[in-house]
């Protein structure tokens, strides 16, 4: 006779237990898809370390091969250099430049 031959459940009842029963509901399923992330249109460049992952193309133009964007370095009216992205989503235009 081992250990386990006096173990009996006969004492447990099977219930709800934990936050599902608490909130008297069944848990909904969770999305576990990643949502691309929203580009930007600008980033404002604060230090050189602000244009990592780009390749400079031309002398005002930049690619960012992670997105295959295409976009343009330039100097804003305040002096602040900035990068503005030439191409949407669906490869039309965002402005003329």
């Amino acid at each position: 006779m081992s250990d386990f031959d006096d173990f009996s459940s006969s004492g447990f009842s099977m219930s709800d237990t934990g936050s599902d029963a608490f909130l008297g509901k069944a848990p909904e399923p969770i999305d576990l898809r990643v949502a691309s992330p929203q580009v930007p249109n600008t980033i404002r460049v604060a230090s050189i370390r602000d244009l990592a992952g780009f390749r400079r193309v031309a002398q005002d133009r930049l690619v960012r091969p992670s997105e295959n964007d295409l976009w343009k370095l330039r100097q804003s009216d305040d002096g602040a250099w900035v990068v503005e992205r030439l191409f949407d989503e669906d490869g039309n235009p965002l402005k003329a430049g």
